[in-house]
């Protein structure tokens, strides 16, 4: 019932105090930086100082949409929500950008983007939610002219394998670093990867990965008294900063293009 009032909210009054926008909220717009430093700086390594055509897919309120647009870049945005959309509008407006924006699914993105089309595609934590990632994937890769770049955000396996931990359940943990997807901590599914599931991943998609770069890394320490399985310390040996201590990042960020 709360969702249906919700869902009527938006369609009728355009509203929803609720809602999490993540162009304007600050922890959001935080991440939001991190991720535009390595965007802007891979465009600016692959195509100089030329504005180029980008995909966001699951742009949500506009986040990364609207400061590429900002900078001179033809944005294209695709989201599932209508209200999603609506506030990216806003912004956009406020911001005296034009944006392209279309309401649907990333596995459908073909309608509104044709393939080989756009110099690079975006999608920031969207894929980790999704069942058929692989095949979101190969959809958003078939929109990227050969020699373009992809930006994809993934969770890290020892995001959930630490969160996991934290509650007290090295079972959970011990079954997420056995695992590349299922349910998480948060009850729901979610999917998550080691660095090199990830290589493995885009090298089965055809696509050369050129950075993975975390994001909204924050120091974690093992709880007192806990013995870890032999997976779980292989997954968390690679965020190890000493003392007990280990960087785990909210986020991966591969950058990777597309021969």
């Amino acid at each position: 019932m709360k969702h249906l009032i919700r869902k009527l909210k938006r369609a009728v009054f355009d509203l929803d105090p609720s809602y999490h926008d993540m162009f304007e909220d600050a922890g959001a717009q935080k991440a939001g930086g991190d991720y535009l430093k390595v965007i802007e700086r891979a465009l600016e390594a692959r195509f100089g100082t030329s504005k180029v055509t980008i995909l966001d897919a699951g742009c949500q309120a506009g986040r990364l949409l609207i400061p590429l647009a900002r900078a001179g870049h033809r944005m294209i945005g695709v989201d599932r929500s209508a209200f999603s959309l609506r506030r990216a509008q806003g912004h956009a407006h406020e911001a005296r950008v034009s944006v392209e924006l279309h309401k649907g699914d990333i596995l459908k993105v073909n309608r509104w983007v044709s393939r080989k089309s756009v110099d690079a595609a975006i999608c920031a934590e969207v894929l980790y939610l999704v069942k058929n990632f692989p095949g979101h994937l190969t959809r958003l890769k078939e929109t990227v002219r050969p020699g373009g770049l992809v930006f994809i955000s993934h969770r890290p396996k020892v995001y959930y394998a630490a969160k996991a931990l934290d509650e007290g359940r090295p079972g959970l943990a011990e079954t997420i670093a056995s695992n590349t997807e299922g349910p998480s901590p948060d009850g729901i599914y979610h999917n998550w990867q080691t660095p090199q599931e990830l290589n493995e991943l885009y090298t089965d998609l055809g696509l050369k990965i050129l950075e993975l770069v975390p994001i909204q890394e924050r120091t974690w320490s093992l709880p007192p008294g806990l013995s870890l399985d032999h997976k779980v310390e292989e997954a968390l040996s690679s965020v190890r900063a000493g003392d007990g201590a280990y960087r785990i990042p909210d986020y991966l960020l591969v950058v990777a293009r597309r021969p």
